[in-house]
């Protein structure tokens, strides 16, 4: 996965997703129509996020790129836009977000890289089946004031493959114990996906700083 994914509610909101999210208290066309489009979402942007605070789950958006609470620097959001699922309950970082503050990362599509020949390209890719995905993903408050988020993912420092959470797993990722989450992390399929030619080009940086944050 690219530094980059999209999210389209107004064709998302399928059967199957207004029931999953039903399960969680959300209402599907309210919550997610009240934030538009959004066709590319990148390290640094806002884009809204399932979470859940003192046990009542609700949408709220927030900026990609956890940072620490001491941290006042945005623009490393890049740098911690994804972070390796395996690692994250171990590490200072994230330790806390993974007991505590657990969040589910709507999605519609994921930019991926492909070859065509010898020349690499832009891929929208897009599940066959279910409209809508949702990553896992860890939440915080960073020093700057702004609530923001990372994405997990495996294989960090090449493929970057988000752990999708299924919507039968949905409550429990976001209220369950660590021993619970990690076992959906470990479980986690990834879906199975069409993809697309795309005229978008992630930008360079978004790719090194991805890259560089092992």
């Amino acid at each position: 996965m690219e530094a980059c994914y999209e999210l389209m509610p107004p064709w998302a909101v399928t059967r199957g997703t207004r029931g999953a999210l039903r399960v969680l208290g959300i209402d599907a066309e309210t919550a997610l129509g009240a934030y538009g489009v959004f066709p590319r979402i990148e390290p640094g942007s806002y884009a809204p996020v399932v979470c859940s605070v003192d046990g009542c789950v609700s949408l709220h958006g927030k900026r990609w790129g956890m940072l620490p609470g001491w941290s006042t620097r945005p623009e490393l959001a890049y740098r911690t836009a994804f972070v390796e699922a395996r690692l994250a309950p171990s590490r200072p970082a994230y330790r806390e977000a993974f007991v505590a503050r657990r969040c589910l990362i709507p999605a519609t599509g994921m930019y991926v890289m492909g070859m065509k020949g010898e020349v690499s390209e832009s891929l929208l890719a897009r599940p066959v089946r279910d409209r809508l995905l949702c990553m896992a993903g860890l939440w915080n408050l960073s020093g700057d004031g702004v609530f923001s988020y990372s994405v997990l993912v495996r294989h960090l420092t090449t493929s970057r493959e988000p752990v999708i959470v299924s919507p039968t797993s949905w409550e429990a990722w976001l209220h369950g114990d660590v021993d619970v989450a990690q076992a959906i992390v470990d479980q986690a399929l990834t879906p199975e996906l069409r993809y697309y030619a795309s005229s978008y080009r992630v930008p360079v940086p978004s790719r090194i700083w991805a890259n560089d944050h092992a």
